[in-house]
């Protein structure tokens, strides 16, 4: 088994986020879209970011975090937690 979890103080604001123990979840980063034209088609996935993971927490864009070591870098800024919205994407820059 897999222990997806980081081990950070810096997060979002909604619920469900995170262990018992406040660690919080990783995801693989995951790229997909709809082909063709029509308005109604089914997105899917076409692969994976290579160096790369999603974490269920807010941190604004261009912050240096160190996982697993490596320096990971968020590419996306800060979620709007009051939405439910707190993933960011973070690639490894070392």
């Amino acid at each position: 088994m897999v222990d997806n979890r980081i081990d950070v103080d810096h997060v979002g604001g909604d619920s469900h986020y995170r262990w018992e123990d406040t660690t919080l979840l990783l995801y693989e980063p995951l790229v997909g879209w709809a082909t063709g034209s029509a308005v109604g088609n089914e997105g899917r996935i076409k692969g994976q970011l290579w160096d790369g993971m999603v974490v269920s927490g807010t941190w604004t864009s261009e912050t240096i975090v160190s996982f697993d070591g490596h320096n990971w870098i968020a590419i996306t800024d800060s979620a709007v937690a009051s939405t439910g919205e707190t993933q960011t994407l973070f690639i490894a820059v070392t």
